[in-house]
């Protein structure tokens, strides 16, 4: 990894705490910015490393938290509640991946 900015982004979003994560350029000021949303299993520390090899292209990478709290399903029967969470509400869903 090249000379970078990496920590992670406490947010909240109708109350629940989110743990993003921030990837980019040491000098990153103006670059474009690419958000990054996780796959079933949680932003963990393979998303978090593709994070980085997208900053290492040049870009700001914000890894959104959907789930909360950093929550890091196991199995088939723990991401089921919670993708249901974001299908049953889709108005309220996109506030869980900041855009500002």
């Amino acid at each position: 990894m090249s000379d970078q900015v990496s920590r992670d982004v406490p947010y909240t979003h109708d109350g629940t705490r989110m743990i993003g994560h921030l990837c980019a350029p040491a000098a990153s000021e103006g670059l474009p910015v690419v958000l990054l949303v996780h796959d079933a299993f949680g932003l963990g520390d393979e998303m978090i490393a593709t994070a980085g090899r997208i900053a290492d292209l040049g870009y700001a990478v914000f890894a959104a938290d959907l789930w909360g709290d950093r929550t890091l399903p196991r199995t088939h029967a723990e991401i089921g509640p919670l993708m249901a969470g974001l299908a049953g509400d889709r108005a309220r869903s996109p506030g869980r991946a900041p855009t500002r």
